[in-house]
């Protein structure tokens, strides 16, 4: 009696409970998430149905359903005799109805009996092996990582590259786009992938609650204290990364500062040698100006361009690192933030390979080291799938990724922006831009349930 207990109520089973049944025997086509088992339904000792409230059904119980499944069933009856039965199936098959009035006692179980032993002798369930399925699910996240970064580091060179060509040709408008179509897809990624992702994975039963039972609130109000908690941990999260990249910016800046005070300072200080030294030969003392200026122009040069590559090596592992993790918690969310910062490192890249070339790096060398910049990408990448394996951790790094999506898109891009709007065209390619990029991410996040299935 012990399982009938275990499966409903006074000495019966209910209709969630044969689907748990059947799903634990590898029948019935059924598949539950992870965190979802038995112990859901016992409030109070008594076996309920949540499924429905739960949105875990992918049918309906009403009339018309019952009577298509019975004509399907008429019209494939040979074809049932292979076929990996599911729940509906085999209880129209004993003249019971798939609805959760049904209760199926001991008499009735022993008569079902045969047709689940019969599924299960003939493997008819055993579609596709788990391993298999989770193992190539875990190298499609490998593949459409690796192509997205790819893709961006090749398309940063093609960038630069192109660099003298539209300098000539509505080089401004192009960036404003630009620029805009990044802001409007960093926000777009944060606001409507990442926290809501978050939010909605944390607090589903939440979302849900006014159309839930009085039994199944029950259950609801157990997991909102927590839930609760661990989303003002995220949000948390996010404000901090905020914080942290504002710090690290505003670092780099006083370094920079501190770097350039230092050498006015020494410069200072050697004038009065200069100056002294009138009596020298005027051959060498232009020879030793021509040299001193040489050398500080090199230190300049040194300086200026390894303070960008610098950031832009930390600006890439962080990239990377949100692609990996946004990967690793859903293909769908990955392809998002690879767009979004695909459409960020466009022209993020020509800004600093311009920045390079002024500062008087050669071409060549601005390319070697754009494309060892874009190595650490695979860097932060690889950490991300690794730490997205971890139990719940992508979601923290979306969190945190949210974060730094805003900071960039407030803090970086809206401001240049507005300091770049000369003219009505400015303006039309800003709302032009910000427009395609929020846009994109709103067809991805409403179709992103068939981008996957297309992808998987």
């Amino acid at each position: 009696m012990n399982f009938f207990h275990y499966y409903g109520n006074n000495n019966t089973i209910t209709y969630e409970g044969f689907e748990h049944l059947l799903e634990n025997l590898g029948l019935g086509e059924l598949k539950f998430e992870k965190n979802h088992d038995l112990s859901t339904h016992i409030v109070n000792g008594t076996f309920k149905d949540v499924h429905d409230e739960l949105f875990l059904h992918k049918h309906d119980h009403n009339l018309s359903e019952i009577q298509n499944i019975n004509k399907r069933n008429k019209r494939n009856a040979l074809d049932n005799q292979r076929k990996c039965l599911t729940p509906q199936d085999i209880l129209l098959a004993f003249g019971l109805q798939p609805h959760h009035s049904v209760i199926i006692s001991p008499n009735k179980y022993l008569q079902i009996c045969p047709a689940i032993i019969y599924e299960l002798d003939n493997k008819l369930c055993q579609i596709q092996d788990e391993y298999f399925q989770e193992n190539k699910e875990y190298y499609l996240v490998w593949i459409y990582a690796t192509i997205s970064i790819l893709i961006m580091g090749i398309s940063g060179m093609v960038c630069v590259l192109i660099v003298p060509v539209v300098k000539k040709h509505g080089y401004s408008y192009i960036i404003q786009f630009l620029v805009s179509l990044a802001a409007g897809t960093l926000c777009g990624d944060a606001l409507i992938h990442l926290l809501p992702h978050d939010i909605l994975i944390i607090n589903n039963n939440n979302n849900n609650n006014n159309k839930l039972n009085a039994v199944t609130k029950v259950f609801v109000q157990k997991n909102v204290s927590r839930s609760d908690t661990t989303l003002i941990f995220k949000g948390t999260l996010t404000l901090f990364s905020i914080f942290l990249f504002f710090i690290i910016e505003n670092a780099l800046k006083e370094i920079k500062s501190k770097k350039n005070i230092k050498k006015s300072n020494e410069m200072d200080k050697m004038l009065p040698g200069i100056v002294n030294k009138v009596e020298i030969d005027e051959r060498h003392q232009h020879h030793h100006h021509h040299h001193h200026q040489h050398d500080h122009q090199v230190k300049d040069v040194n300086t200026l361009a390894s303070m960008t590559i610098i950031g832009d090596i930390l600006h890439n592992v962080t990239d990377g690192l949100s692609i990996g993790a946004a990967f690793s918690s859903r293909i769908s969310s990955g392809f998002a933030s690879s767009i979004a910062i695909f459409c960020h490192e466009l022209p993020h890249e020509m800004g600093d390979y311009v920045v390079l070339l002024e500062s008087g790096m050669s071409v060549k060398k601005s390319l070697f080291y754009n494309f060892l910049s874009s190595v650490f990408s695979f860097i932060g990448m690889v950490a991300g799938i690794l730490m997205g394996e971890i139990y719940d951790a992508s979601l923290w790094i979306n969190a945190f990724t949210a974060g730094s999506f805003l900071y960039i898109a407030i803090s970086d891009l809206l401001p240049e922006m507005r300091s770049k709007a000369f003219h009505i065209k400015h303006v039309l390619a800003q709302i032009l831009g910000v427009t395609c990029g929020g846009l994109l991410m709103y067809v991805i996040a409403i179709y992103e349930d068939k981008i996957e299935d297309v992808l998987y």
